[in-house]
């Protein structure tokens, strides 16, 4: 349990630590966030795919909380639509048997789309 706190730790550090870089009230390329895991392992890729995860958690509240800018293309979205949905899977390998699934979309373009599967 430690080294998984200890990366956990590092991840929030490393988060933090680069977000304050940023320059304020100016639009970045989030290709710019990404890190390389090539020939990275153990506590090191641990911290690395947390941190990814952690700004994709971020840019998902974001998104949601209508504060996120986003192009695609090269054109700015200036609106989008949320769909949600839910259902039943009738043959789950688990009792994960709800599928959930968010789209945020423009137009016909898919702005963010994300699946889960949960108990409820």
């Amino acid at each position: 349990m430690a080294n998984h706190k200890a990366f956990l730790k590092d991840a929030k550090a490393y988060i933090l630590e680069s977000l304050s870089k940023l320059p304020k009230n100016k639009l970045i390329d989030h290709s710019n966030l990404l890190i390389a895991t090539d020939g990275l392992q153990g506590r090191e890729l641990s911290k690395a795919i947390h941190v990814m995860a952690g700004y994709q958690g971020l840019f998902e509240g974001l998104l949601l909380k209508n504060e996120a800018s986003v192009s695609i293309n090269g054109n700015w979205v200036n609106s989008s639509s949320v769909t949600y949905m839910v259902g039943n899977d009738s043959a789950p390998l688990d009792d994960l048997s709800f599928v959930h699934k968010l789209i945020v979309s423009n137009s016909n373009q898919v702005v963010f789309e994300k699946c889960w599967l949960d108990r409820k």
